[in-house]
């Protein structure tokens, strides 16, 4: 199932769970919003400790925890002035 495909059917269905695997660039939009962070942007927040690290599922192949990322944002969002 492709990106949005999968995204669109867990917004219908109401459906997030913690421990969905998201994409790089499903991540770079949940941080984005309406314009998406660079990939760059994120390895560097990730070198810095400002984004969750991603999980290795394969060679080459690296996936985000959704519920990571959401309690990243959540933080961001209760930290700021």
């Amino acid at each position: 199932m492709k990106s949005t495909a999968r995204q669109a059917w867990w917004k219908a269905e109401g459906l997030r769970p913690p421990d969905w695997l998201l994409t790089r660039t499903e991540v770079c939009e949940l941080f984005g919003g309406n314009k998406p962070i660079n990939p760059s942007t994120l390895y560097r927040g990730i070198r810095e400790g400002r984004y969750p690290r991603p999980v290795k599922v394969g060679p080459g192949s690296s996936r985000w925890l959704l519920g990571e990322c959401e309690a990243v944002l959540q933080a961001m969002l209760n930290h700021r002035i």
